[in-house]
């Protein structure tokens, strides 16, 4: 296996899910889509990685990456939307440490615990894709009251453009 598999491999552990786009603006930028498609295809018959092809609406097809369970084809548009955001705090120079997805199972859009490190400091941040329902301060306050982990106190509400719509800092 070679150094940029092995870094393939860690990116889609971070990431959860993303597809061959964002695989290729991260680890393989400076050669040719080719080498890339070659790399994911190799580590999925290997199978070191998993790939299903979706619909992703307008006439796209493409094929999702992951690890462990396939992408629930409702939330794959947001899902997606968050891997972004991901790829840019990389891109930021942040080290992403963990990440947890759709960690709040009745609710219908996408959400991540992000823990990232920037030099000597880590912090987590709980992202919320921006949704017309609900009120922003309960979906936090129910997530905090039923989970059993440590849970940020940051909490960003981004839109699909990756803005941060809304930022709230708890005690």
């Amino acid at each position: 296996m070679l150094e940029r598999d092995k870094r393939v491999l860690e990116l889609i552990k971070n990431l959860g899910i993303c597809t061959r786009q964002q695989i290729q603006n991260v680890i393989f930028a400076d050669v040719h889509e080719n080498v890339c498609l070659r790399r994911l295809a190799m580590l999925s018959k290997r199978e070191e990685i998993k790939r299903e092809y979706f619909n992703l609406g307008d006439n796209k097809n493409a094929y999702i990456y992951y690890l462990d369970n396939k992408p629930n084809k409702d939330t794959i548009q947001s899902d997606l939307i968050i891997t972004n955001y991901i790829i840019k705090l990389i891109s930021e120079g942040y080290e992403i440490v963990e990440s947890k997805r759709n960690t709040m199972v009745e609710d219908n859009t996408s959400n991540a615990i992000i823990k990232f490190k920037s030099k000597d400091k880590s912090k987590y941040v709980f992202l919320k894709l921006e949704s017309e329902e609900g009120d922003f301060k309960s979906i936090y306050y129910n997530f905090k009251s039923e989970s059993k982990e440590e849970i940020p106190n940051t909490l960003y509400l981004i839109d699909k453009g990756l803005n941060v719509v809304k930022r709230i800092k708890y005690k």
